[in-house]
This record gives structure tokens, sequence and C-alpha cells, in this order.
């Protein structure tokens, strides 16, 4: 009994120790720098005692140490504790986490997506897909689906506007097609009847300065189209490689979505 109470005595404050990150999504374009914070609250606040970690598509934490381009705040009475980083990188791209070590429990702050831009080109062309019939009927809740192939994790930002009001979904990363180059799939629950009553359910995919659409709703086709900030283009077509992959992704997130 003994040895339980003292645990929750060292442990306690750990539990009551609550990380808030801001922004949960940061753009920044390469050779600039980037600025993130943690703000901690609860009855303790040491910034000394915040560590960073990073995480990258299918890769565990990595704690992070300082250099001449990591710079972490150490002030002992600050309670907005800060990671800087100098002439960012396409490589710096990934989900930072703040974190505190409190006795025998880590605490995790809710992440910061970083997204590094460039000036680079993209052929994105995100596929939509609409909810099952079974779904709608048995669970009164519709699942859309956009897939997104050939990028890295790092490069882009998929969001969701439904009939004006934007949603973020749940991002996942499929499995991986090339070194460094990914599926990823957006994936947003709403309403049967949101999805009955018809509205334009919209797919954004943002790559470097540019931006791509994707929109569907309920008895009409897909709507396409794109946004460059540089120089307009338009892309026609897939080449076959690309076309058996794309289907072979598919098929891997349908059996997904069959199982959940």
């Amino acid at each position: 009994m003994l040895e339980n109470a003292l645990i929750l005595v060292f442990c306690l404050p750990a539990l009551e120790t609550r990380l808030i990150q801001f922004p949960s999504v940061l753009k920044v374009n390469v050779g600039e720098s980037a600025q993130l914070m943690c703000t901690i609250h609860d009855d303790a606040p040491f910034c000394f005692t915040i560590v960073w970690h990073i995480q990258k598509p299918g890769a565990l934490l990595k704690m992070l140490e300082v250099n001449n381009r990591f710079n972490f705040s150490k002030n002992e009475a600050e309670t907005n504790c800060f990671l800087t980083i100098h002439n960012i990188q396409k490589s710096d791209a990934g989900i930072y986490f703040c974190a505190r070590c409190s006795y025998a429990l880590s605490y995790f702050g809710s992440g910061t997506k970083l997204i590094v831009k460039d000036r680079s080109v993209y052929n994105i062309t995100p596929f939509v897909f609409p909810p099952s019939t079974e779904e709608i009927n048995l669970k009164k809740a519709s699942t859309l689906l956009c897939l997104v192939y050939g990028v890295s994790h790092g490069e882009i930002a998929i969001y969701w506007n439904i009939s004006g009001i934007l949603m973020d979904g749940l991002i996942d990363m499929g499995p991986s097609m090339s070194e460094g180059m990914y599926a990823v799939k957006n994936q947003l629950t709403v309403p049967a009847e949101t999805w009955n009553s018809g509205v334009i359910c919209t797919c954004t995919v943002e790559a470097g300065n540019m931006t791509f659409f994707r929109s569907i709703s309920r008895g009409h086709s897909q709507d396409s189209n794109f946004h460059l900030e540089l120089t307009p283009l338009c892309f026609i077509g897939v080449n076959a490689f690309l076309l058996l992959s794309i289907i072979s992704v598919i098929i891997y997130y349908q059996r997904r979505l069959r199982k959940g």
C-alpha cells in the first residue's frame, strides 16, 4: 500500500501536465527559419524540462539535439517554450512534439506539422471516393476518402471543404511506393444526411506553392481543378505504371475500410 501511495505522489504532477503546441501546422520555405511554441500548463512551468522530438512517416520518434540549426529555449521562468529551426531543409519536414519528463511519466504535446515548401512543380491528382451504400444505410454515416499518390508527407497539406466548412479529416500514410514517396489518405466521416443532401465535398491538397482540388457530391461525377501560384500548367493523364500503382493503393485502402 505504501509503495502504491508513493507512486501516486510522484506521478500525479506529471498527470496534471498539459502541453499546448502552436501552431498545429506551419508552412515554411527552404532556407527560412521557423519557431514552434510549446506552452506548459501546470503548477511548475519550467522550460528546461522540455525536450523536442520529430516523427517522420514510417519512423519512430527521434529526440532532437541542440546544434547550429536547432535551438531550444531553456528559461526556467517562462511558460512558453520555443524550438527554433534555422536554414530549414526539405529533410526537416515532419511532425514535431514537445515533451516533458516528470518522475516516472512523460507527457507529450499535440504536435506541430512542419511543411517545407519549395518551388518544385508538382503533378498531383487527388482521387476522391464516395461513401458506400452499406455504411449510409447501416451506420447512418458517410466516409469520404481522398487519396493522393506519390508525395512526401512533409510536402503536402490535405483538408476538406464541405459546403464552405473546412475540416481536417484523418490523415494516414499508405505503403511506400518509392523511396521517400507515399500514398497519403485523408478520411472524413460526415452524417449520412449531409451526404444525402447533395452538398459539394471538396478535397484540397496544398503542395509547395500549388493547390489542387477534387470535388464530389451525391449523384455527380468528380470535378477536378488546380491553382498554381507560379505558372499555370495543365497535366493530362498518367503513364501505365503510375495508373497500376494507383489502382493497387485504391484496393489496399478499400480493404482497410471494409475491415474498419
